[in-house]
């Protein structure tokens, strides 16, 4: 065979040999590869077959240099999945096995997010604080304080939650959670406001309980001053004093008035009681029905607002009333 004719077949092989190796590259990469293919799923959202990526790297004993990066973001494909479960041992191993990486820090956090989603709130509390504490200047420093606003607002602590959800917005307006911040401060101050609208109704509905027990007490005694003005005037009659009577008739036609006025109140009193009662209860009900921490924020309907004025302004007049009825009484019993 002609020694150039050998020289041609031996290049066609090479060639061969070359594109079937360039091809195995293109369809699949080396395992050293396959970290940077999975940050490409992983950034086109493609969270599945990411994580498939950073295990194919994970089981490969040469490549443990690149492990730290693996577990990271293997960490971050299953917290985008919501593989919580798998996500926490894998965030235990990687904090305990990894505390140099630089993505250290965002883990720490990404496992105080992961206890406030596990309602473990005070374990998130320490956690994302002790965050705060030795990362400072963190990007996720603002999104921590969010996160703890967000457990104690879970635990009922709305006072402290809104001045840590301030802190969001006054210190960190870059972070994303701003508006979810503002939004729960909004949540927060509506509460307080119904918490003040049913100590009135519920102080309202007491006192006039209270007020009218007390007519009914005057009333009682209304018509024994009146029974014993009329004795006298019975007495002054067999005695023959006929200026005497007179004055007493007109002092007991007086009482008499004064004595249907105060049924009258009375009556008033119950009208406004059963209202109050009605205004207690249509509060109460909106209230519970906001109870849950992510509930969208519902404005105090304005008729419960209108009630709550209207009773006010009577609970002012009805005290002037009763006032003016104590010094009557006095007046009666000194005569």
């Amino acid at each position: 065979m002609p020694l150039k004719k050998i020289r041609s077949m031996v290049l066609v092989i090479l060639l061969v040999f070359i594109q079937a190796a360039l091809w195995g590259q293109t369809v699949q990469p080396g395992k050293a590869g396959y970290l940077g293919l999975g940050l490409e799923r992983f950034n086109n959202g493609l969270y599945k077959d990411a994580l498939e990526s950073f295990r194919i790297v994970l089981s490969d004993p040469s490549l443990v240099g690149q492990y730290g990066d693996a577990y990271f973001w293997t960490i971050k494909s299953m917290l985008a999945l919501n593989m919580t479960g798998d996500a926490e041992k894998n965030i235990e191993f990687y904090l305990l096995n990894y505390p140099n990486h630089q993505g250290y820090p965002e883990i720490l956090y990404q496992k105080g997010r992961l206890l406030y989603a596990q309602e473990d709130y005070n374990n998130a509390i320490q956690l994302l604080y002790g965050y705060i504490d030795k990362y400072p200047g963190h990007p996720f420093v603002g999104n921590s304080y969010y996160w703890i606003g967000e457990s104690l607002y879970s635990m009922g602590k709305f006072d402290d939650a809104l001045k840590v959800f301030s802190i969001v917005i006054n210190k960190y307006p870059e972070s994303f959670k701003i508006d979810a911040a503002r939004y729960k401060i909004g949540i927060i101050e509506l509460k307080f406001r119904e918490q003040e609208l049913l100590k009135f109704l519920k102080w309202s509905h007491e006192e006039t309980l209270r007020t009218l027990e007390d007519y009914k007490i005057r009333e009682k005694t209304y018509e024994q001053a009146i029974s014993a003005l009329q004795r006298k005037v019975s007495d002054y009659a067999d005695k023959g004093t006929e200026q005497k009577i007179q004055e007493l008739t007109l002092d007991v036609q007086e009482r008499e008035k004064a004595l249907l006025a105060l049924e009258d109140s009375r009556s008033a009193l119950r009208t406004e009681n059963d209202a109050l009662k009605k205004a207690l209860a249509e509060a109460q009900s909106a209230a519970a029905g906001r109870a849950q921490p992510e509930t969208a924020s519902t404005a105090i309907t304005a008729g419960t607002r209108d009630t709550a004025s209207s009773l006010l302004q009577f609970k002012g007049e009805a005290l002037d009333l009763k006032e003016f009825y104590l010094r009557w009484l006095s007046d009666a019993q000194e005569q």
